[in-house]
């Protein structure tokens, strides 16, 4: 056999492998391609799976326009207007006539109250007061036994949410561990401090202003509750500092509130909302399955 020549015979051996050059940039290629394939694929399936649910969604809530339309929803809504279409409950000295006994003579819970969450001192609080969690309180319909006030705060028409998702989040929570039947519970210390569970300390700071102050988010947070309509020469108004207030806080929000007292309603609607239902949807719906 004869020998292998670099100048004559290299011509013949196959190339098995490509040059150096070009296989470094494969590899250096390769890594980079990799991620950019597995993120474009990631962003497909996850907006397939988004129009898919939001299709099921749509069926599901065009489905129930052959049901009867309920009289009054789990969760009812409007915008805020003048004060005689406020939806709540106002407290009345009649419908407080239970709470104006010993000590309570002194405390006056008419009107309509709005809970205003003070400054906040961390991202958590400053994220809870722009969602407008809670909104409006009553007191209508409260009595006293002794020294403590009992509060029928989740009745219907008595507590006053806005139509952000945090505060629809809070009205589930609400149906699920507090039962309209259920009282907030005040012990009143003098007429002028309270305290009670979850609720915290309620101090009053003026005739038509009290302060709220509660842990949440692991610091301390603050509530002030003022009263937006109240009695002046013996006729129901609207509070002159106050209202506009609500007013100013509240564009661009609707006012929610609970118009049913049925439990399994408030938890089918507000969890039929949290999962996209469109609200006419969600009261028909609940309403057939409750």
């Amino acid at each position: 056999l004869e020998p292998l020549t670099a100048a004559g015979d290299a011509g013949t051996i196959p190339l098995r492998w490509p040059p150096r050059d070009s296989r470094d940039a494969q590899y250096k290629y390769t890594p980079l391609q990799r991620p950019t394939d597995r993120s474009g694929h990631c962003l497909r399936v996850c907006l397939c799976s988004a129009a898919l649910y939001g299709l099921l969604v749509l069926a599901a809530s065009l489905s129930t326009m052959g049901m009867a339309a309920p009289t009054i929803c789990a969760i009812e809504e409007q915008s805020l207007g003048s004060s005689l279409d406020l939806p709540l409950r106002t407290g009345t000295p009649a419908n407080l006539a239970k709470a104006s006994q010993g000590m309570f003579a002194d405390v006056d819970l008419t009107g309509i109250w709005q809970m205003t969450p003070g400054e906040p001192s961390c991202w958590a609080m400053m994220w809870w007061r722009l969602q407008r969690t809670e909104v409006l309180l009553s007191f209508a319909g409260s009595h006293a036994a002794g020294d403590m006030l009992h509060v029928p705060a989740q009745q219907d028409r008595q507590w006053g949410y806005s139509n952000s998702i945090a505060s629809l989040i809070q009205m589930f929570f609400h149906s699920i561990s507090w039962g309209p039947q259920d009282s907030l519970d005040l012990v009143f210390v003098n007429s002028s401090y309270a305290y009670g569970g979850g609720f915290g300390v309620l101090a009053r700071q003026t005739a038509n202003e009290w302060r709220r102050s509660f842990w949440m988010f692991g610091h301390e947070f603050t509530y002030k509750l003022t009263r937006v309509v109240y009695v002046r020469g013996g006729i129901w108004t609207t509070h002159p500092v106050w209202w506009p207030n609500l007013l100013k806080s509240m564009s661009g929000y609707s006012l929610r509130w609970w118009g049913d007292d049925k439990l399994c309603r408030r938890r089918c609607e507000t969890g039929a909302r949290i999962l996209l239902f469109p609200g006419w949807s969600a009261c028909r719906l609940c309403a057939a399955v409750c």
